[in-house]
């Protein structure tokens, strides 16, 4: 799988809270480029180590599978075909050669694509879900460590010298009104 190196980029705001992130997915033959690939509904899932296609995507671009593997799924285990193809996420986040299998996604999701870790682990992904709405962003290539602990603390470090202060103008304020 390549991901080319220049930072890219995007972030999706739905108006409440959701609990299937999706967006808008590109998907075509192996190193062709984007204007060449078929639109398509995608779902983001952590909980899924590699990407998969619906039929409809296999029949929309006339798709060979590579081989075919023995997948755990939801409903069990069975074999699966592999085909390979090149992703295209929004804001121009390219994926080229992956390896993807075919299955069903959820029917609630009109969704005909899974984006699974084997891309997502290729960037920093956030979720959020700040004022009731959620946000979710993804970029590439990872440039920072994200860490809400240490944010936490941080925040909480600043809090608690602020109350200190507050009350320490109080005593002194106190102390000047007596005196």
């Amino acid at each position: 799988m390549e991901i080319p190196p220049e930072q890219r980029a995007f972030v999706a705001k739905r108006p409440g809270l959701v609990n299937i992130l999706m967006t808008q997915v590109w998907i075509s033959l192996p190193l062709t480029e984007r204007k060449d690939a078929r639109e398509f509904v995608g779902i983001w899932d952590t909980g899924a180590t590699h990407s998969v296609i619906t039929r409809k995507v296999v029949d929309a671009l006339g798709l060979k599978p590579i081989t075919q593997v023995k997948v755990n799924h939801v409903g069990g285990e069975g074999y699966s075909n592999v085909y390979l193809v090149s992703i295209a996420l929004p804001s121009n986040v390219n994926v080229r050669g992956v390896r993807v299998t075919e299955g069903k996604l959820p029917l609630r999701s009109n969704a005909n694509v899974l984006i699974g870790m084997d891309i997502i682990s290729h960037g920093d992904f956030a979720v959020t879900n700040f004022n009731g709405k959620t946000t979710f962003s993804f970029r590439t290539p990872s440039i920072e460590e994200i860490d809400f602990v240490s944010k936490a603390n941080l925040a909480n470090l600043l809090r608690a010298k602020r109350i200190q202060q507050a009350q320490k103008s109080f005593a002194h304020n106190k102390r000047k009104m007596r005196g």
